[in-house]
């Protein structure tokens, strides 16, 4: 009888150890996959914020090209000869 009782007694701290053994290593690898997975979010965030910085540095050429020419084409004094140029 107590050679049955230290047997269960053994089994029972053996099952805990391993319990213990696979929550750790299930609290580890959960760290190290969200890290690499916070990792990849804040690269696609770098990349949406740069691909929105690129649009809008394209959008402002593009308008203060576009605002140029026209001042330039509605000043009227370059075409009519009485500007600095005729």
């Amino acid at each position: 009888m107590k050679t049955l009782k230290l047997f269960f007694l053994s089994v029972l701290g053996f099952l805990q150890f391993g319990s213990q053994v696979i929550r750790y290593a299930l609290i580890f690898a959960s760290a190290f996959l969200r890290q690499r997975a916070s990792l990849g979010f804040e690269l696609v965030a770098i990349r949406s914020q740069l691909t929105f910085y690129k649009e809008s540095i394209r959008q402002t050429r593009t308008t203060s090209s576009s605002v140029l020419t026209r001042r330039f084409a509605s000043c009227g004094r370059c075409c009519q000869g009485c500007g600095a140029d005729g």
